[in-house]
Protein backbone atom coordinates (compact mmCIF):
# COMPACT_ATOMS: atom_id res chain seq x y z
CA UNK A 1 0.00 0.00 0.00
CA UNK A 2 2.95 2.38 0.83
CA UNK A 3 3.28 2.75 -2.88
CA UNK A 4 0.22 3.69 -4.04
CA UNK A 5 0.69 6.18 -0.89
CA UNK A 6 3.44 8.04 -2.84
CA UNK A 7 1.53 8.17 -5.87
CA UNK A 8 -1.37 9.94 -4.40
CA UNK A 9 0.29 12.55 -2.50
CA UNK A 10 2.29 13.09 -5.74
CA UNK A 11 -0.75 13.44 -7.36
CA UNK A 12 -2.67 15.86 -4.36
CA UNK A 13 0.44 17.92 -4.93
CA UNK A 14 0.00 18.90 -8.48
CA UNK A 15 -3.62 19.65 -8.42
CA UNK A 16 -3.63 22.01 -5.21
CA UNK A 17 -0.11 23.71 -7.15
CA UNK A 18 2.19 22.64 -4.38
CA UNK A 19 6.05 23.22 -5.68
CA UNK A 20 7.61 19.71 -4.51
CA UNK A 21 10.72 21.55 -5.19
CA UNK A 22 10.54 23.62 -1.89
CA UNK A 23 10.25 19.90 -0.08
CA UNK A 24 13.04 20.05 3.09
CA UNK A 25 14.32 16.59 2.08
CA UNK A 26 14.92 16.08 -1.78
CA UNK A 27 17.88 13.20 -1.24
CA UNK A 28 17.13 9.86 -2.45
CA UNK A 29 18.06 6.83 0.41
CA UNK A 30 21.19 5.01 -0.70
CA UNK A 31 20.75 2.11 -2.59
CA UNK A 32 19.78 -1.10 -0.75
CA UNK A 33 22.18 -4.56 -1.27
CA UNK A 34 19.89 -7.24 -2.43
CA UNK A 35 21.25 -10.10 -1.32
CA UNK A 36 19.75 -13.17 -3.47
CA UNK A 37 16.74 -14.22 -5.02
CA UNK A 38 16.26 -18.22 -4.30
CA UNK A 39 13.39 -20.86 -4.71
CA UNK A 40 11.61 -21.58 -1.43
CA UNK A 41 11.23 -25.39 -1.59
CA UNK A 42 8.28 -25.76 0.60
CA UNK A 43 6.26 -22.95 -1.49
CA UNK A 44 7.58 -23.74 -4.79
CA UNK A 45 8.16 -19.76 -4.92
CA UNK A 46 10.29 -16.85 -5.25
CA UNK A 47 12.13 -15.48 -2.02
CA UNK A 48 13.85 -12.23 -2.10
CA UNK A 49 16.55 -11.25 0.22
CA UNK A 50 18.20 -7.86 1.31
CA UNK A 51 20.38 -6.20 3.92
CA UNK A 52 18.64 -3.46 6.03
CA UNK A 53 19.27 -0.01 4.92
CA UNK A 54 21.77 1.92 7.14
CA UNK A 55 19.60 5.33 7.00
CA UNK A 56 17.68 6.82 9.30
CA UNK A 57 15.10 7.79 7.55
CA UNK A 58 14.12 5.24 5.29
CA UNK A 59 10.57 4.22 4.59
CA UNK A 60 10.51 1.12 3.16
CA UNK A 61 11.65 -0.71 -0.18
CA UNK A 62 10.13 -1.18 -3.66
CA UNK A 63 10.23 -4.62 -5.44
CA UNK A 64 10.74 -4.43 -9.34
CA UNK A 65 9.96 -7.19 -11.28
CA UNK A 66 11.12 -7.84 -15.55
CA UNK A 67 8.22 -8.85 -17.60
CA UNK A 68 8.81 -6.98 -21.05
CA UNK A 69 9.92 -3.65 -18.40
CA UNK A 70 10.56 -3.73 -15.30
CA UNK A 71 7.61 -2.88 -13.50
CA UNK A 72 7.03 -2.18 -9.28
CA UNK A 73 5.30 -5.60 -7.69
CA UNK A 74 4.82 -4.31 -4.52
CA UNK A 75 6.08 -2.58 -1.06
CA UNK A 76 6.96 -3.46 2.16
CA UNK A 77 7.79 -1.17 5.27
CA UNK A 78 11.37 -0.60 6.66
CA UNK A 79 11.24 -3.77 9.40
CA UNK A 80 11.15 -6.53 6.37
CA UNK A 81 14.08 -7.59 4.72
CA UNK A 82 12.33 -9.94 3.08
CA UNK A 83 9.31 -10.82 -0.54
CA UNK A 84 7.95 -14.19 -1.68
CA UNK A 85 6.35 -13.46 -4.81
CA UNK A 86 3.49 -15.52 -4.43
CA UNK A 87 2.58 -15.07 -8.19
CA UNK A 88 6.35 -16.77 -9.24
CA UNK A 89 6.69 -19.68 -11.19
CA UNK A 90 9.91 -20.42 -11.31
CA UNK A 91 9.64 -24.28 -12.25
CA UNK A 92 8.72 -22.54 -16.35
CA UNK A 93 11.10 -19.88 -16.38
CA UNK A 94 14.34 -17.70 -14.93
CA UNK A 95 12.33 -14.64 -12.96
CA UNK A 96 14.27 -11.20 -12.55
CA UNK A 97 13.70 -8.44 -9.94
CA UNK A 98 15.39 -5.42 -8.46
CA UNK A 99 14.63 -3.29 -5.20
CA UNK A 100 15.03 0.24 -4.84
CA UNK A 101 14.28 2.39 -1.12
CA UNK A 102 12.25 4.97 -0.73
CA UNK A 103 11.94 7.52 2.65
CA UNK A 104 9.91 9.54 4.81
CA UNK A 105 9.36 12.32 1.65
CA UNK A 106 9.11 9.32 -0.49
CA UNK A 107 12.26 9.90 -2.41
CA UNK A 108 13.26 6.75 -3.71
CA UNK A 109 16.78 5.36 -4.19
CA UNK A 110 17.90 4.16 -7.97
CA UNK A 111 17.47 0.40 -8.59
CA UNK A 112 19.97 -2.49 -7.61
CA UNK A 113 21.31 -4.54 -9.78
CA UNK A 114 19.26 -7.35 -11.69
CA UNK A 115 19.18 -10.46 -9.46
CA UNK A 116 17.50 -13.43 -11.51
CA UNK A 117 16.82 -16.69 -10.33
CA UNK A 118 18.53 -20.24 -11.06
CA UNK A 119 15.80 -22.38 -13.67
CA UNK A 120 17.60 -25.97 -14.08
CA UNK A 121 16.37 -29.13 -15.99
CA UNK A 122 16.99 -32.33 -16.61
CA UNK A 123 17.83 -34.91 -19.56
CA UNK A 124 18.83 -38.15 -20.05
CA UNK A 125 21.63 -38.86 -22.59
CA UNK A 126 23.92 -41.34 -23.18
CA UNK A 127 27.89 -41.43 -23.19
CA UNK A 128 29.70 -44.73 -24.70
CA UNK A 129 26.46 -46.71 -24.17
CA UNK A 130 26.52 -45.25 -20.55
CA UNK A 131 23.28 -43.95 -20.09
CA UNK A 132 23.09 -40.35 -17.42
CA UNK A 133 21.22 -37.74 -16.65
CA UNK A 134 22.78 -34.28 -17.45
CA UNK A 135 21.54 -31.23 -15.14
CA UNK A 136 21.45 -27.92 -16.52
CA UNK A 137 20.62 -24.56 -15.39
CA UNK A 138 20.75 -20.60 -16.02
CA UNK A 139 23.52 -19.00 -14.49
CA UNK A 140 22.98 -16.86 -11.62
CA UNK A 141 22.91 -13.16 -12.14
CA UNK A 142 23.70 -10.47 -10.20
CA UNK A 143 26.64 -11.34 -7.26
CA UNK A 144 30.21 -10.10 -8.89
CA UNK A 145 31.75 -12.67 -6.75
CA UNK A 146 30.30 -16.33 -7.33
CA UNK A 147 31.92 -18.91 -5.95
CA UNK A 148 30.39 -22.37 -6.66
CA UNK A 149 27.43 -24.53 -7.54
CA UNK A 150 26.37 -27.02 -5.60
CA UNK A 151 24.46 -30.06 -7.04
CA UNK A 152 22.37 -31.65 -4.56
CA UNK A 153 20.21 -34.64 -4.94
CA UNK A 154 17.41 -36.60 -3.30
CA UNK A 155 16.86 -39.84 -4.51
CA UNK A 156 12.96 -41.14 -4.18
CA UNK A 157 11.74 -40.65 -0.59
CA UNK A 158 15.23 -39.81 0.86
CA UNK A 159 17.14 -36.72 2.08
CA UNK A 160 18.86 -34.58 0.30
CA UNK A 161 22.82 -34.77 -0.42
CA UNK A 162 25.91 -33.10 -2.18
CA UNK A 163 26.26 -35.16 -5.14
CA UNK A 164 29.17 -32.46 -6.66
CA UNK A 165 30.17 -29.16 -7.34
CA UNK A 166 31.26 -26.98 -10.40
CA UNK A 167 31.78 -23.72 -11.83
CA UNK A 168 29.99 -24.69 -15.15
CA UNK A 169 26.58 -24.58 -15.72
CA UNK A 170 25.66 -27.95 -16.17
CA UNK A 171 26.20 -31.97 -14.52
CA UNK A 172 26.67 -35.28 -15.61
CA UNK A 173 25.08 -37.58 -13.05
CA UNK A 174 26.02 -40.80 -13.74
CA UNK A 175 25.96 -42.90 -10.72
CA UNK A 176 21.91 -43.76 -11.44
CA UNK A 177 19.87 -47.02 -11.43
CA UNK A 178 16.77 -48.26 -13.28
CA UNK A 179 13.19 -47.39 -11.98
CA UNK A 180 14.41 -44.79 -9.79
CA UNK A 181 13.20 -41.05 -9.16
CA UNK A 182 15.93 -38.55 -9.01
CA UNK A 183 15.38 -34.79 -8.05
CA UNK A 184 17.71 -32.05 -8.19
CA UNK A 185 18.17 -28.78 -6.48
CA UNK A 186 21.40 -26.36 -7.70
CA UNK A 187 23.01 -24.45 -5.33
CA UNK A 188 25.10 -20.60 -5.81
CA UNK A 189 27.19 -19.53 -3.74
CA UNK A 190 29.12 -16.57 -3.62
CA UNK A 191 32.70 -16.15 -1.78
CA UNK A 192 31.13 -14.16 1.01
CA UNK A 193 28.60 -16.92 1.83
CA UNK A 194 25.07 -15.85 -0.16
CA UNK A 195 22.94 -18.51 -1.09
CA UNK A 196 20.70 -19.15 -4.02
CA UNK A 197 18.83 -22.03 -4.65
CA UNK A 198 17.11 -23.35 -8.03
CA UNK A 199 13.79 -24.82 -8.75
CA UNK A 200 13.52 -28.60 -7.93
CA UNK A 201 13.80 -30.67 -11.41
CA UNK A 202 13.12 -34.33 -11.42
CA UNK A 203 13.78 -37.19 -13.34
CA UNK A 204 12.59 -41.20 -13.22
CA UNK A 205 15.18 -43.24 -14.47
CA UNK A 206 12.76 -45.67 -16.49
CA UNK A 207 15.31 -46.81 -18.90
CA UNK A 208 13.35 -49.69 -19.86
CA UNK A 209 12.53 -50.06 -22.90
CA UNK A 210 9.37 -48.66 -24.67
CA UNK A 211 8.01 -52.21 -24.48
CA UNK A 212 4.64 -52.48 -22.85
CA UNK A 213 5.79 -56.17 -21.91
CA UNK A 214 7.53 -59.27 -22.24
CA UNK A 215 5.05 -62.17 -20.98
CA UNK A 216 6.39 -65.34 -19.88
CA UNK A 217 3.68 -67.76 -21.93
CA UNK A 218 4.60 -70.81 -20.45
CA UNK A 219 6.73 -73.59 -19.79
CA UNK A 220 5.60 -76.95 -20.69
CA UNK A 221 6.96 -80.48 -21.48
CA UNK A 222 7.19 -81.20 -24.96
CA UNK A 223 8.95 -85.02 -24.91
CA UNK A 224 10.63 -86.88 -22.33
CA UNK A 225 13.38 -85.06 -21.97
CA UNK A 226 12.85 -81.57 -22.60
CA UNK A 227 10.60 -78.35 -21.77
CA UNK A 228 9.34 -75.85 -24.02
CA UNK A 229 9.55 -72.13 -23.40
CA UNK A 230 7.46 -69.38 -24.59
CA UNK A 231 7.40 -65.43 -23.81
CA UNK A 232 4.80 -62.78 -25.78
CA UNK A 233 6.57 -59.70 -26.59
CA UNK A 234 5.12 -56.36 -27.13
CA UNK A 235 6.37 -55.79 -30.32
CA UNK A 236 4.38 -52.48 -30.92
CA UNK A 237 6.60 -50.68 -28.78
CA UNK A 238 9.43 -52.96 -29.17
CA UNK A 239 13.12 -50.77 -28.86
CA UNK A 240 16.23 -52.77 -28.16
CA UNK A 241 19.22 -55.12 -29.70
CA UNK A 242 18.77 -58.54 -28.27
CA UNK A 243 16.84 -60.74 -25.93
CA UNK A 244 18.66 -62.96 -23.31
CA UNK A 245 16.91 -66.33 -21.79
CA UNK A 246 17.93 -67.57 -18.77
CA UNK A 247 17.65 -70.70 -16.20
CA UNK A 248 17.90 -71.13 -12.75
CA UNK A 249 16.80 -73.73 -10.06
CA UNK A 250 16.35 -71.77 -7.19
CA UNK A 251 14.15 -68.89 -8.48
CA UNK A 252 16.18 -66.08 -6.95
CA UNK A 253 20.20 -66.41 -8.21
CA UNK A 254 22.00 -68.39 -10.25
CA UNK A 255 20.22 -67.40 -13.34
CA UNK A 256 22.30 -69.32 -16.07
CA UNK A 257 22.49 -67.71 -19.75
CA UNK A 258 21.03 -70.51 -22.51
CA UNK A 259 20.46 -68.50 -25.29
CA UNK A 260 20.99 -64.81 -27.50
CA UNK A 261 18.48 -63.85 -29.44
CA UNK A 262 18.86 -61.35 -31.80
CA UNK A 263 15.83 -61.61 -34.41
CA UNK A 264 12.34 -62.79 -34.01
CA UNK A 265 9.42 -63.23 -36.50
CA UNK A 266 6.20 -62.06 -35.43
CA UNK A 267 5.43 -61.31 -31.58
CA UNK A 268 6.62 -65.26 -30.03
CA UNK A 269 9.98 -66.22 -28.45
CA UNK A 270 9.86 -69.93 -28.06
CA UNK A 271 12.64 -71.72 -26.83
CA UNK A 272 13.80 -75.35 -25.91
CA UNK A 273 15.88 -76.59 -22.58
CA UNK A 274 16.97 -80.40 -22.26
CA UNK A 275 16.38 -81.32 -18.35
CA UNK A 276 15.63 -84.23 -16.51
CA UNK A 277 11.44 -83.22 -16.41
CA UNK A 278 10.59 -85.91 -13.68
CA UNK A 279 13.12 -83.72 -11.06
CA UNK A 280 14.46 -80.91 -12.49
CA UNK A 281 11.95 -77.50 -10.68
CA UNK A 282 13.59 -75.01 -12.98
CA UNK A 283 12.88 -71.11 -13.77
CA UNK A 284 13.04 -69.37 -16.81
CA UNK A 285 13.28 -65.05 -17.36
CA UNK A 286 14.05 -63.54 -20.71
CA UNK A 287 15.52 -59.92 -20.41
CA UNK A 288 15.77 -57.34 -23.01
CA UNK A 289 19.25 -55.27 -23.77
CA UNK A 290 20.30 -52.91 -26.15
CA UNK A 291 23.36 -52.23 -27.83
CA UNK A 292 25.15 -50.63 -25.03
CA UNK A 293 24.54 -54.47 -22.89
CA UNK A 294 22.16 -52.47 -20.50
CA UNK A 295 19.31 -54.13 -19.28
CA UNK A 296 15.80 -52.70 -20.70
CA UNK A 297 13.48 -54.50 -19.37
CA UNK A 298 12.84 -58.28 -17.57
CA UNK A 299 10.10 -60.74 -18.01
CA UNK A 300 8.25 -62.86 -15.10
CA UNK A 301 9.27 -66.00 -14.22
CA UNK A 302 8.04 -69.41 -16.55
CA UNK A 303 7.98 -72.62 -14.65
CA UNK A 304 7.75 -76.07 -15.22
CA UNK A 305 5.14 -78.22 -13.16
CA UNK A 306 7.01 -81.68 -11.59
CA UNK A 307 4.01 -84.36 -10.85
CA UNK A 308 4.50 -87.38 -8.30
CA UNK A 309 2.49 -90.04 -8.23
CA UNK A 310 2.20 -92.25 -4.99
CA UNK A 311 -0.15 -95.54 -4.84
CA UNK A 312 -1.18 -97.61 -1.72
CA UNK A 313 -2.42 -101.53 -1.01
CA UNK A 314 -5.64 -100.52 -1.56
CA UNK A 315 -5.15 -99.27 -5.00
CA UNK A 316 -5.49 -95.33 -4.62
CA UNK A 317 -3.06 -93.22 -6.58
CA UNK A 318 -2.26 -89.81 -4.94
CA UNK A 319 -1.43 -87.54 -7.19
CA UNK A 320 0.97 -84.20 -6.08
CA UNK A 321 2.46 -81.39 -8.18
CA UNK A 322 4.42 -78.49 -7.89
CA UNK A 323 2.09 -75.33 -8.08
CA UNK A 324 2.96 -72.99 -11.59
CA UNK A 325 3.35 -69.66 -9.63
CA UNK A 326 4.54 -66.85 -11.63
CA UNK A 327 1.34 -65.99 -14.44
CA UNK A 328 -0.15 -62.76 -14.18
CA UNK A 329 -3.58 -64.10 -14.43
CA UNK A 330 -3.11 -66.68 -12.02
CA UNK A 331 -4.00 -70.01 -12.38
CA UNK A 332 -7.53 -70.85 -13.32
CA UNK A 333 -7.43 -74.66 -12.58
CA UNK A 334 -5.48 -77.14 -13.24
CA UNK A 335 -6.38 -80.53 -15.39
CA UNK A 336 -5.61 -83.78 -14.76
CA UNK A 337 -4.94 -86.52 -17.21
CA UNK A 338 -4.90 -90.29 -17.12
CA UNK A 339 -3.75 -92.41 -20.16
CA UNK A 340 -3.49 -96.90 -19.45
CA UNK A 341 -0.86 -98.68 -20.98
CA UNK A 342 -0.59 -97.39 -24.55
CA UNK A 343 -4.54 -96.03 -24.66
CA UNK A 344 -4.95 -92.00 -25.17
CA UNK A 345 -5.11 -89.49 -22.79
CA UNK A 346 -8.52 -89.06 -21.12
CA UNK A 347 -9.41 -86.14 -18.70
CA UNK A 348 -10.52 -87.18 -15.44
CA UNK A 349 -10.88 -84.53 -13.83
CA UNK A 350 -9.90 -81.05 -12.16
CA UNK A 351 -8.50 -79.37 -9.43
CA UNK A 352 -7.56 -76.06 -7.98
CA UNK A 353 -4.90 -77.28 -5.36
CA UNK A 354 -1.85 -79.02 -6.08
CA UNK A 355 -3.47 -82.59 -5.29
CA UNK A 356 -5.43 -85.43 -6.70
CA UNK A 357 -6.73 -88.90 -5.55
CA UNK A 358 -7.76 -91.70 -8.40
CA UNK A 359 -9.15 -94.99 -7.36
CA UNK A 360 -8.27 -97.97 -9.68
CA UNK A 361 -10.35 -100.17 -8.19
CA UNK A 362 -12.54 -99.97 -11.03
CA UNK A 363 -10.08 -101.50 -13.60
CA UNK A 364 -9.97 -104.61 -11.43
CA UNK A 365 -12.20 -106.53 -14.14
CA UNK A 366 -10.92 -104.66 -17.20
CA UNK A 367 -8.45 -106.00 -19.48
CA UNK A 368 -5.42 -103.23 -18.40
CA UNK A 369 -2.02 -104.58 -18.08
CA UNK A 370 -1.90 -101.87 -14.82
CA UNK A 371 0.08 -99.00 -16.36
CA UNK A 372 -1.59 -96.26 -15.14
CA UNK A 373 0.22 -93.15 -16.22
CA UNK A 374 -0.55 -89.10 -15.16
CA UNK A 375 -0.18 -85.53 -16.45
CA UNK A 376 -0.92 -82.42 -15.42
CA UNK A 377 -2.05 -79.30 -17.19
CA UNK A 378 -2.12 -76.13 -15.66
CA UNK A 379 -4.05 -72.91 -17.48
CA UNK A 380 -3.64 -69.46 -16.90
CA UNK A 381 -6.72 -67.42 -15.64
CA UNK A 382 -7.55 -63.70 -17.90
CA UNK A 383 -4.44 -62.04 -17.85
CA UNK A 384 -3.96 -58.02 -17.79
CA UNK A 385 -2.37 -58.72 -21.70
CA UNK A 386 -5.29 -60.53 -22.80
CA UNK A 387 -6.48 -58.51 -25.60
CA UNK A 388 -2.76 -58.65 -27.53
CA UNK A 389 -1.69 -62.49 -26.20
CA UNK A 390 -3.08 -64.79 -28.98
CA UNK A 391 -3.75 -68.03 -26.98
CA UNK A 392 -5.15 -69.62 -23.83
CA UNK A 393 -1.80 -70.44 -21.87
CA UNK A 394 -1.08 -73.74 -21.22
CA UNK A 395 1.52 -75.51 -18.60
CA UNK A 396 1.94 -79.63 -19.11
CA UNK A 397 3.81 -81.60 -16.76
CA UNK A 398 6.04 -84.34 -17.16
CA UNK A 399 4.31 -88.14 -17.34
CA UNK A 400 4.29 -89.71 -13.66
CA UNK A 401 3.48 -93.08 -13.16
CA UNK A 402 1.67 -95.81 -10.90
CA UNK A 403 1.97 -99.55 -11.64
CA UNK A 404 -0.38 -101.90 -10.04
CA UNK A 405 1.18 -105.91 -8.94
CA UNK A 406 -1.37 -108.24 -10.48
CA UNK A 407 -4.05 -109.72 -8.76
CA UNK A 408 -4.61 -112.95 -9.46
CA UNK A 409 -8.03 -115.34 -8.46
CA UNK A 410 -7.31 -119.15 -9.24
CA UNK A 411 -10.50 -121.37 -8.58
CA UNK A 412 -9.63 -124.91 -7.27
CA UNK A 413 -12.74 -126.32 -8.78
CA UNK A 414 -14.94 -126.20 -10.88
CA UNK A 415 -18.07 -128.77 -13.11
CA UNK A 416 -18.53 -128.56 -16.42
CA UNK A 417 -22.35 -129.44 -16.46
CA UNK A 418 -22.92 -127.16 -13.06
CA UNK A 419 -26.43 -124.86 -13.71
CA UNK A 420 -24.64 -122.26 -13.26
CA UNK A 421 -22.49 -120.63 -16.12
CA UNK A 422 -19.94 -119.36 -14.51
CA UNK A 423 -18.97 -122.69 -12.48
CA UNK A 424 -18.62 -124.67 -16.11
CA UNK A 425 -15.23 -123.80 -16.79
CA UNK A 426 -11.99 -122.77 -15.37
CA UNK A 427 -10.35 -119.80 -16.10
CA UNK A 428 -7.75 -117.75 -13.72
CA UNK A 429 -9.05 -114.13 -12.86
CA UNK A 430 -6.40 -111.74 -13.56
CA UNK A 431 -5.80 -108.00 -12.93
CA UNK A 432 -3.18 -105.63 -14.35
CA UNK A 433 -1.02 -108.00 -16.43
CA UNK A 434 -0.47 -108.38 -19.72
CA UNK A 435 -1.99 -110.90 -22.15
CA UNK A 436 0.96 -110.89 -24.63
CA UNK A 437 2.36 -113.51 -22.84
CA UNK A 438 -0.62 -115.41 -21.33
CA UNK A 439 -0.41 -119.56 -21.20
CA UNK A 440 -2.33 -121.97 -19.04
CA UNK A 441 -1.56 -125.29 -19.65
CA UNK A 442 -3.54 -128.62 -18.10
CA UNK A 443 -1.25 -131.85 -17.50
CA UNK A 444 -2.95 -134.60 -16.08
CA UNK A 445 -1.47 -137.10 -12.88
CA UNK A 446 0.35 -138.73 -15.39
CA UNK A 447 2.07 -135.56 -16.78
CA UNK A 448 0.09 -135.88 -20.14
CA UNK A 449 -0.68 -132.73 -21.96
CA UNK A 450 -4.40 -132.15 -21.69
CA UNK A 451 -5.22 -128.56 -22.83
CA UNK A 452 -3.99 -125.77 -23.35
CA UNK A 453 -4.27 -121.70 -24.24
CA UNK A 454 -2.31 -118.33 -24.84
CA UNK A 455 -5.87 -116.41 -24.74
CA UNK A 456 -6.47 -114.96 -21.22
CA UNK A 457 -10.33 -114.76 -22.13
CA UNK A 458 -10.37 -118.47 -22.70
CA UNK A 459 -11.35 -121.10 -19.78
CA UNK A 460 -10.90 -124.69 -19.91
CA UNK A 461 -14.59 -126.61 -19.99
CA UNK A 462 -12.99 -129.48 -18.62
CA UNK A 463 -12.60 -131.51 -22.14
CA UNK A 464 -9.74 -133.22 -23.32
CA UNK A 465 -7.79 -133.08 -26.63
CA UNK A 466 -10.25 -135.81 -27.92
CA UNK A 467 -13.07 -133.36 -26.60
CA UNK A 468 -14.33 -136.51 -23.56
CA UNK A 469 -14.76 -134.60 -20.11
CA UNK A 470 -12.86 -136.39 -17.33
CA UNK A 471 -13.33 -135.71 -13.44
CA UNK A 472 -10.54 -135.96 -11.05
CA UNK A 473 -7.76 -134.28 -9.76
CA UNK A 474 -5.42 -132.56 -12.65
CA UNK A 475 -2.41 -130.01 -12.78
CA UNK A 476 -2.20 -126.25 -14.16
CA UNK A 477 0.55 -124.26 -15.37
CA UNK A 478 -0.60 -120.40 -15.43
CA UNK A 479 2.28 -117.88 -16.82
CA UNK A 480 2.55 -114.55 -18.00
CA UNK A 481 4.28 -110.87 -17.91
CA UNK A 482 3.28 -108.31 -15.39
CA UNK A 483 3.23 -104.20 -16.13
CA UNK A 484 6.81 -104.32 -14.55
CA UNK A 485 7.92 -106.82 -17.47
CA UNK A 486 8.26 -109.39 -14.96
CA UNK A 487 7.74 -112.97 -16.27
CA UNK A 488 5.74 -114.81 -12.78
CA UNK A 489 4.33 -118.54 -12.96
CA UNK A 490 1.63 -120.15 -10.95
CA UNK A 491 1.54 -123.94 -10.30
CA UNK A 492 -1.35 -125.74 -8.92
CA UNK A 493 -4.06 -128.13 -9.09
CA UNK A 494 -7.66 -128.26 -10.59
CA UNK A 495 -10.64 -130.78 -9.66
CA UNK A 496 -13.08 -131.98 -12.12
CA UNK A 497 -16.30 -132.59 -10.82
CA UNK A 498 -18.04 -134.64 -13.06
Amino acid sequence: MIKFKIYILIIIALIVGVDLSYSQDVTSPDIPVLDSVTVNQSTLKINIGWQFSNATDVKGYIIYKKNAFWLALDTVNSTTSFYEDIVSNPYTSIESYRIAAFDSSYNISPMTNPHTSIYANTTEKTLDCKIFIEINWSDYEGWDNLSIYNVLRKTNNGIVTKIGETTDSYYNDFAILNNTSYCYYIQAVSTDNKTSQSNKTCFFTELSSNNKFINADYVTVKSYDYVEISFTIDTLFTTGDYYMLYRSTNNIVDFTELDTIKSIEGNKIISYDNININKDKCYYKLELYNACDLLLKTSKLAENIILDVKQDANLIHKLTWTPYQNWLGEVKEYNIYRFLDDQEPVLIGTSMDETYIDNAESFLTERVEGNFCYFIEAIEGISPYEPVLDSIRKSRSNISCATQSPIVFIPTAFMPYDAHEINRIFKPIISFASPKDYRLIIYDRWGQLVWQTNNSQEGWDGKTTQGSILGGTFAYVLSFTSAENEFITYKGNITVIY
